[in-house]
């Protein structure tokens, strides 16, 4: 039997033609599943990176060795505190941590010392973002990820990119370093130790550990605290104090004598963050100017009482406003923000506003009684006119 097209006119099958072609030439794969997905089976689904389109299937990287140009990480020009309890992360702590270098010989052999292929660099830096993803199966999937990696493959990929990577890529490390605890601790502490590690990957190492908690580093960090070089110092004091660990308080206490402001700013703050009683006495004592800080330590001390519940931190603040009259200024802006209120530098105006005390007597005039006294007949030094002894305070109900 003939085919019919073979009858057919060429007019006739001319556009069903140009059809076809114009489909195979320009309409690009048809299948069910996007490019690069096995036949018949759905691509599962990539972790959400920053700034990636959503659904976007990440281009494998080919076999061959990671280039040297590495983006210099931590711009210095920000500023910031050195929260993040909630693993966040906290633009303004990366930068006073690790500085950036423009020495490209020192990167290279960054890069030899840690090796890592493209392919593994970039499957760990899935797994990572993927541990931000708000869908819990792809964190669940992440986490699995990270706990298959081989450790020293997750210690290079830290190291490098907590010491010379992009901005982006270490702010996402440094968001998802609390999940990555117990994956590779031995060998972050094992370059706290030795002696042939440069400075600056130590203090990738001692950040690490760090903001991931590991108590264990509390000993080498405190010692690396006092180290020679100022800039592995200041890391180290700050990743101590990141731990918030309530054993670090004598390693704490003894850096309020550091020579270095930053590493008893870093201490302060530790102290603080270990919610203490041992603690917070201290922070108060300096607040008071017991422990000889200078004025800029004083302070925060004092914006660090603010962290305190209201009942606690506002009879304090009173207290330190009347033991160090160069605080008074510095704690009425802490206990405006803490009330609502604003008393100025007067503690005995916030005593009578806010705690459960009268006012002074006044000082008994010469001659005989004050006039008050004679008109209720009782003595100028009664019972309700003077100053109740020393004892527990309560805020008023003003109090927020």
């Amino acid at each position: 039997m003939m085919c019919p097209f073979r009858t057919a006119p060429f007019s006739a099958i001319a556009p069903a033609l140009f059809l076809l072609a114009h489909a195979a030439c320009f309409a690009g794969p048809v299948e069910a599943f996007p490019a690069g997905a096995p036949t018949g089976v759905p691509p599962s689904p990539a972790p959400h990176v920053p700034g990636r389109p959503a659904g976007a299937i990440p281009t494998p990287a080919p076999e061959t060795a990671p280039s040297l140009e590495v983006p210099p990480a931590f711009p210095e020009s920000e500023q910031g505190g050195d929260t993040g309890q909630d693993g966040s992360p906290d633009t303004g702590r990366l930068p006073a941590l690790l500085s950036d270098s423009a020495d490209p010989s020192a990167r290279a052999r960054a890069l030899e010392a840690f090796p890592l292929s493209a392919n593994a660099e970039q499957e760990i830096g899935r797994c990572v973002a993927g541990l931000l993803d708000a869908s819990p199966e792809i964190r669940d999937a992440a986490a699995k990820c990270a706990a298959d990696t081989p450790p020293a493959h997750l210690f290079a990929y830290m190291i490098r990119t907590m010491a010379w990577g992009a901005p982006e890529a270490v702010r996402t490390l440094d968001a998802a370093l609390p999940r990555l605890a117990g994956l590779a601790d031995a060998l972050l502490l094992e370059t706290l130790g030795t002696e042939l590690e440069t400075a600056r990957h130590k203090r990738a190492a001692a950040y690490c550990l760090g903001r991931m908690g590991v108590t264990a580093a509390a000993e080498p960090l405190a010692r690396l605290a006092w180290a020679p070089d100022p800039q592995l110092a200041d890391t180290a004091a700050r990743a101590l104090a990141m731990l918030r660990w309530p054993g670090a308080y004598n390693a704490l206490a003894a850096l309020l004598e550091h020579p270095e402001t930053s590493a008893r700013l870093a201490a302060l703050r530790g102290l603080a963050e270990i919610n203490t009683p041992p603690g917070w006495r201290t922070v108060a004592d300096t607040a008071a100017g017991r422990t000889g800080q200078a004025a800029r330590v004083r302070m925060e001390a004092v914006r660090l009482l603010g962290m305190l519940p209201a009942v606690d931190a506002v009879p304090t603040l009173i207290d330190i406003m009347r033991a160090d009259k160069a605080m008074a200024q510095p704690a009425a802006r802490v206990l405006k923000e803490i009330t609502g209120l604003n008393y100025g530098p007067d503690p005995e105006a916030w005593a009578r506003e806010l705690l459960l005390e009268p006012p002074p007597s006044a000082p008994p005039q010469a001659g005989g009684m004050p006039w008050e006294a004679t008109e209720t007949g009782t003595s100028g030094t009664s019972e309700t006119s003077t100053r109740p002894s020393s004892g527990p305070k309560t805020p008023k109900g003003r109090v927020k």
